[in-house]
Parts: C-alpha cells; sequence; structure tokens
C-alpha cells in the first residue's frame, strides 16, 4: 500500500510568530531597536539542528557583516542567535529571508526523499 504522509509539521513558519512576547511566542528579538543593524533573536525550544543551519545561510547572504549562534547552557531550552547586516538592510527582514530559504531547502529534501522512497518500492514491501 502507497501512502504520502503529511509531513508540514516538520517545516514550522517561524516567520509567522514575529513579537518581542517571550511568554507567548516562540521567537523574541532582544537587544535591538528598528534603527540598529545588530539583533538578538531568541528562539525558544530550539537548538543546533535550527541554529547551525540558520547561521549557514545567514552566512552565505551578502547583506549580512556578522551571523553567530549560541546555547547559553544545555538546561535551557533555547537558541541565541545574533545577526549584524549592512545598512540599507534589516536584521529582521534579513532573517526572515533565512528561514524562508531554509524552509524551501526543507521541503526539497522531504519531497525528493517521498519520491525516492516511493519509487523504489520499500512502501509496498512493508505490509
Amino acid at each position: 500500500m502507497t501512502s504520502e504522509r503529511d509531513l508540514s509539521h516538520l517545516t514550522p513558519k517561524i516567520w509567522e510568530t514575529w513579537n518581542s512576547e517571550p511568554s507567548t511566542n516562540p521567537l523574541t528579538i532582544r537587544d535591538s531597536s528598528e534603527a540598529d543593524l545588530t539583533h538578538t533573536f531568541e528562539f525558544a525550544n530550539q537548538g543546533h539542528t535550527l541554529g547551525n543551519p540558520l547561521q549557514y545561510i545567514l552566512n552565505s547572504l551578502p547583506e549580512v557583516v556578522f551571523c553567530g549562534y549560541s546555547i547559553p547552557h544545555p538546561s535551557e531550552n533555547r537558541m541565541l542567535l545574533q545577526v549584524q547586516v549592512k545598512p540599507g538592510y534589516t536584521p529582521k527582514e534579513t532573517v526572515k529571508k533565512a528561514v524562508r530559504l531554509l524552509e524551501s531547502m526543507v521541503d526539497h529534501m522531504i519531497s525528493t526523499f517521498q519520491t525516492e522512497f516511493l519509487a523504489s518500492g520499500v512502501a509496498t514491501n512493508m505490509n
């Protein structure tokens, strides 16, 4: 039996929750004002799995001067991402762009995996 599973939950749409209230949102923008070229973003319930690829994508964008992430302490379930951009850009829009790029990469990987998995015939042999 061949069926497609809904894997949309694997690619959260983080940019839809932008707000600075930490108690209700998975993303908080800290230590910044709208005029700043450097922002620190705090991602709740995230770690290296999101931090590393997001840092990689951000560092590949020409508008980014600096990007780094850290996990403050292993017992804290949060990730801090600091981004500095060139004049004429905003850190918030640049991070949104990077998250969208990451999501499109993940969507492509899921689609490719599903296509190859179904084409391999393994799904029909699992009954």
